[in-house]
């Protein structure tokens, strides 16, 4: 264990600013340093640009493809929305269906007895 704090302690420095630091260390300052490149938040979405954190904001303001992501976010929450709300309705929709046929059915019989009275009514007449 003690082997594996001296290495720690050995100096580093940050491979994007140049920070003297130690071994143990280096890892994460080099994670949030602020020299380190970043990627645009919509990266994802097509954007290539890289640069500084300090910079991030600014570009991130004007970036189409930036912009076009908040301007889809509650789009899409919208969507995920609806589309839940969508599958309950057709679980619903269902049962009711097949309620709806069976009264078919109920009604299409009761109308032929109806007709078949009718017509026993007419015969007594």
């Amino acid at each position: 264990r003690s082997h594996e704090e001296r290495i720690a302690a050995l100096p580093a420095a940050c491979s994007h600013c140049g920070l003297a630091t130690t071994r143990g260390e280096v890892a994460a300052h080099e994670q949030d340093c602020p020299q380190r490149p970043r990627a645009c938040s919509a990266a994802e979405a097509g954007c290539a640009w890289s640069g500084l954190l300090a910079d991030k904001a600014a570009h991130e303001a004007t970036c189409p493809f930036a912009v076009c992501q908040r301007m889809m976010a509650p789009l899409q929450t919208e969507v995920v929305e609806l589309r839940a709300e969508n599958e309950r309705l057709q679980a619903q929709l269902a049962p009711l269906q097949a309620q709806l046929a069976a009264q078919g059915a109920e009604n299409s019989q009761l109308r032929a007895e109806n007709s078949q009275l009718r017509a026993e009514n007419s015969q007594l007449r």
